[in-house]
């Protein structure tokens, strides 16, 4: 039985992840919006700040404990076009 073409293309290109632009500005700007529309979905990284410069994230802010720290980093290496992850999270005081 043979794939139809456009099935093996649609795998090919599928692979790559989302496009990023060719401006490095742009890229940091498309960086940082899909970090903090993934950290957004849960409400303990609500003080969570990032910024990206040169596909480096940078996680500013306060977390419960270790494990959100550990968790907000894995979220931020697992987006396209990291090269990076600077967690400058503190823990919240109890």
């Amino acid at each position: 039985m043979r794939a139809a073409p456009w099935v093996l293309l649609a795998l090919i290109v599928g692979c790559g992840g989302p496009k990023r632009s060719d401006d490095p500005l742009v890229q940091d700007e498309e960086i940082t919006r899909d970090i903090m529309s993934e950290l957004i979905r849960y409400d303990r990284f609500a003080e969570v700040r990032v910024t990206c410069r040169k596909g480096v994230a940078i996680l500013e802010g306060v977390v419960n404990d270790a494990a959100d720290q550990e968790q907000a980093k894995h979220i931020a290496w697992a987006i396209t076009g990291v090269r990076d992850v600077q967690a400058r999270l503190r823990l919240r005081s109890r």
